[in-house]
């Protein structure tokens, strides 16, 4: 859920430490890679109670996310754990984790936000990550005035 709704790869999601999380505060921190902006997310009373329950359960160890056997989670078991997934709802195509980061921006460009437009989570903007817009003109500097873009929602 979480790599769905804050828009997660798979690194970003395994490394994620416990201290990244305040549960009573309801905020996730994200340490993005790949020249990623770091950002402060908050997190929704399902992903509260999720949490709490993955802290009950594996009260031990610096990591979010353990495999089943107590060691840290690695990108291969999530890969491996979503591709299952896609296989026992009888999805009729392979499943990949970075469909989860996908569907998130699907999701904020659906809901038709301007491009660039202030994210609640934090995560991508409407069109793309910060700085990979596809919608905006490479040519035109940033805060210049009317977007690039083609689509209604961003003129």
């Amino acid at each position: 859920m979480l790599m769905y709704r804050h828009g997660l790869r798979v690194s970003e999601a395994v490394s994620l430490r416990g201290d990244q999380v305040e549960l009573n505060a309801g905020l996730l921190h994200v340490n993005r890679l790949k020249n990623g902006v770091h950002s402060t997310h908050p997190l929704r009373a399902p992903e509260i109670r999720q949490l709490r329950q993955v802290r009950r359960d594996y009260p031990e160890g610096p990591y979010l996310f353990v495999s089943e056997r107590g060691g840290p989670m690695t990108t291969s078991n999530v890969r491996k754990l979503i591709t299952r997934a896609g296989e026992s709802a009888g999805l009729p195509f392979p499943v990949h984790p970075h469909m989860l980061r996908h569907a998130c921006g699907y999701k904020l460009a659906n809901e038709a936000r301007p491009c660039g437009a202030p994210q609640p989570r934090g995560s991508a903007s409407g069109c793309g990550d910060p700085g990979r817009n596809p919608h905006r003109n490479a040519k035109r500097p940033r805060g210049s005035g009317r977007s690039a873009c083609s689509r209604s929602t961003c003129k």
